[in-house]
């Protein structure tokens, strides 16, 4: 009986303990089981790794050394960090123009992460139909960052994400379900309502990969309420203040 080689494959999603790949060579995706030695390991869409297929489930037996990571903490004070994904090239924060509010020092926090991380920020605002953008919402850190308007700049802002491994991060509720769907109409996400305080209602529970081109990969991570920074380090954290 010939040995099973392993397959080649990014992690598109993981849930409740399993994880779908994406093949390298077939595009198939395969669902698959952890090996014991990664049990207690984080494994995340825009993950590489190496599994062995099976009739039903494969088995992850290799995870290939990161080249990035996106993480956050609950809070400052916390320095259990959550990744949410990996080997990402950019990182796009969302915000939205009215309910929820923009938040200047939630995008500050993101363009801190992305430059602690080493990836390349980008920023895409949304609901400009509902109410005009204005620049003064942003942190002083924002400048020269690249920035779309997801109803008026779509066409540009999908040219803009070919060739690269984009994480999409954003409070609950700025639209980020809504965004994933216009670009990915297989996507089916939740779209949830937003409460009547202007807090958005979690959309999705998990980060999930999404193929846009052979080259190019958006992962959608769930929406938050806070963007902590304890695993920079409490004093890094508050000088995003």
């Amino acid at each position: 009986m010939p040995k099973k080689t392993l397959i080649s494959g990014v992690v598109v999603q993981t849930h409740r303990g399993r994880c779908v790949v994406e093949r390298e060579d077939t595009r198939e995706s395969l669902i698959c089981m952890k090996a014991k030695k990664f049990l207690g390991q984080q494994i995340v869409p825009g993950d590489r790794v190496k599994v062995f297929p099976g009739a039903d489930l494969g088995r992850i037996e290799g995870v290939e050394e990161r080249r990035s990571v996106i993480r956050r903490t609950a809070d400052d004070t916390d320095p259990r960090e959550k990744i949410i994904a990996a080997n990402c090239t950019h990182l796009a924060c969302i915000f939205s123009t009215t309910t929820p509010k923009p938040q200047p020092d939630f995008i500050r926090r993101v363009l801190k992460s992305a430059e602690f991380e080493g990836v390349e920020p980008l920023l895409i605002v949304t609901k400009t139909d509902l109410e005009p953008f204005g620049a003064s919402v942003l942190p002083p850190e924002a400048e020269g960052v690249q920035m779309f308007d997801a109803n008026e700049e779509f066409d540009r802002l999908i040219n803009y994400l070919q060739g690269k491994i984009t994480a999409f991060v954003g409070l609950s509720g700025v639209g980020k379900s809504t965004l994933i769907n216009h670009i990915f109409p297989e996507a089916e996400q939740r779209v949830g309502d937003v409460s009547a305080n202007g807090d958005g209602r979690h959309t999705s529970t998990s980060s999930h990969a999404f193929r846009l081109s052979p080259s190019a990969l958006v992962i959608d991570t769930p929406g938050v309420r806070s963007f902590g920074l304890g695993h920079l380090g409490v004093d890094v954290a508050q000088r995003s203040e």
